[in-house]
């Protein structure tokens, strides 16, 4: 028997009532998933405002290191001290576009 003959044979507060329910379960369904990417976007940007707060600690840190590699002489302290600087170019750039995405500074 076909959707459409089933539907026939029946009154209309059935179908009303039947039609009720499919709204009514799809309305929550659509409520539980509001409530999960909101959920999930706070997470976001909890996780995108601590790695920020580690790339600005991290880029300290290797600035204090490129200060201090920089006083040393040689080659292998001016690789390290140019790798540093590199990363931290890098780091700083990675903050800046997390910041921008997120419209904080």
């Amino acid at each position: 028997m076909e959707l459409v003959d089933i539907i026939s044979n029946l009154d209309t507060p059935a179908i009303l009532t039947v039609l009720g329910f499919f709204l009514y379960r799809s309305d929550s369904k659509l409520k539980e998933r509001e409530d999960e990417i909101k959920s999930l976007n706070e997470y976001i940007r909890l996780s995108d405002k601590e790695n920020i707060n580690t790339l600005a600690e991290f880029s300290k840190f290797l600035e204090s290191l490129i200060a201090n590699v920089d006083s040393i002489k040689g080659d292998l302290a001016r690789e390290i001290s140019l790798s540093a600087d590199g990363l931290k170019n890098k780091m700083d750039n990675l903050r800046t576009l997390i910041e921008l995405k997120n419209g904080t500074s």
